[in-house]
């Protein structure tokens, strides 16, 4: 056994991690979502706030983040849609507590 410092033995550790969260990532693999319920989603906007305003929500055949801009709806907005980090149909019209307002 060799004698390796700690601090290097960390950074070697660091360094496979990177490695093997960037196979993981090409290969497809993605974090489990969270139920509803973990999430505390509901149906309704929460004082204004809502999931077609988050940057998490996936309009239907859009992308994450592709929601009401600007707070304007368009054709279909009113769809369920899906989201990054909660299971299953999601209501533009609901809110969770992983709401994170969409930036411009």
């Amino acid at each position: 056994m060799s004698n390796v410092s700690r601090r290097v033995w960390l950074g070697r550790l660091a360094v496979l991690a990177g490695i093997a969260g960037l196979s993981l990532r090409r290969a497809g693999a993605t974090a489990p979502k969270a139920t509803k319920q973990a999430a505390r989603y509901q149906d309704r906007p929460n004082n204004g706030r809502m999931c077609g305003m988050c940057k998490y929500f996936i309009a239907p055949g859009g992308a994450a983040g592709s929601g009401m801009r600007g707070g304007t709806m368009g054709p279909g907005m009113m769809q369920a849609g899906s989201c990054q980090l909660v299971q299953g149909r999601i209501s533009p019209m609901g809110y969770c507590d992983f709401y994170a307002p969409l930036s411009d």
